[in-house]
């Protein structure tokens, strides 16, 4: 075994990274790349869509929502292909919907963002391979928390993530 690399640097050959990330910073699911960046650390950006609608005989309800993750995640805590993440960031969303009732119809849509603080476990090859994480985050913006009565306060919400890809 040589000497040990200086912090700064970073042996991976593998620097991109393309995975899709259950539940995370996107709420349900996001495609995301990230490449590393040097220093130990690695940015992402990521992309998810999806609608939810619901209607009985006279009602109709429907949301799409579009979300962005960006975030930076230190891996210089990593021995070999397995280390330690954390990191920070934000996910923009975008939100639509629609309703119909009694003849009545009504639209709306708004833009906000959520930070997230993160730390988990990840499977970076040193070369092309298999990608994996798994770990913990807290959520941070308006209207977040299980009990939170007020949609314009800040509140935090506990979440986590599981993400599967390829690092190439």
């Amino acid at each position: 075994m040589g000497p040990k690399e200086p912090w700064w640097k970073d042996s991976r050959q593998a620097k991109n990274s393309i995975f899709v990330e259950g539940m995370g910073a996107g709420l349900w699911y996001t495609l995301n790349y990230e490449r590393v960046i040097g220093f130990g650390l690695a940015a992402r950006i990521g992309f998810g869509y999806w609608t939810m609608s619901a209607a009985t005989t006279d009602t109709s309800v429907k949301i799409s929502t579009l979300a962005i993750p960006i975030a930076v995640n230190y891996i210089g805590l990593s021995r070999g292909s397995h280390g330690l993440e954390v990191g920070a960031g934000t996910t923009l969303y975008y939100v639509s919907g629609d309703a119909a009732s009694g003849g009545m119809t009504a639209s709306g849509s708004g833009m906000t963002a959520w930070g997230n603080l993160n730390v988990g476990y990840r499977f970076h090859p040193r070369r092309t391979g298999f990608h994996f994480r798994i770990g913990f985050q807290m959520l941070i913006g308006r209207g977040l928390g299980f009990s939170n009565d007020d949609y314009t306060a800040i509140g935090t919400m506990p979440w986590g993530y599981i993400s599967f890809g390829f690092t190439i």
